[in-house]
C-alpha cells in the first residue's frame, strides 16, 4: 500500500500545536491552550512512557465546530428584524 498516494490520503483530525511565536488558523499557542483549558476545544498531549515532555493536538474537528459556532452566533446578530427609518417632513 502506498501511503502517499493521494487516492489514498485522508484529511488530518489532529495538528500539532504551533511553535511559540507562530500562529495556527490565526490564533497563535497561547490562546489555542486557553480553549483547551477551558473546555472549548479539544487538545490532547502524547507522552512515551519515561518522558517528561509530550507534544501537544489540536483535535480539528473541535476547533473547527468552535470557530464554526462563533460564526453563527455573529450572523444572530444581524439576523434581527430590519427598521425602516421614517422620514421627518
Amino acid at each position: 500500500m502506498n501511503f502517499r498516494d493521494p487516492a489514498t490520503l485522508q484529511p488530518e483530525l489532529y495538528v500539532r500545536m504551533p511553535k511559540p511565536k507562530r500562529r495556527f488558523q490565526g490564533m497563535c499557542r497561547t490562546t489555542l491552550q486557553q480553549l483547551g483549558d477551558a473546555g472549548l476545544i479539544e487538545v490532547i498531549s502524547v507522552q512515551q512512557p519515561g518522558c517528561i515532555r509530550g507534544i501537544k493536538l489540536i483535535y480539528l474537528p473541535s476547533l473547527f465546530g468552535y470557530l464554526d459556532g462563533l460564526r453563527a452566533n455573529e450572523a444572530a446578530k444581524f439576523a434581527g428584524p430590519i427598521r425602516s427609518k421614517q422620514l421627518i417632513r
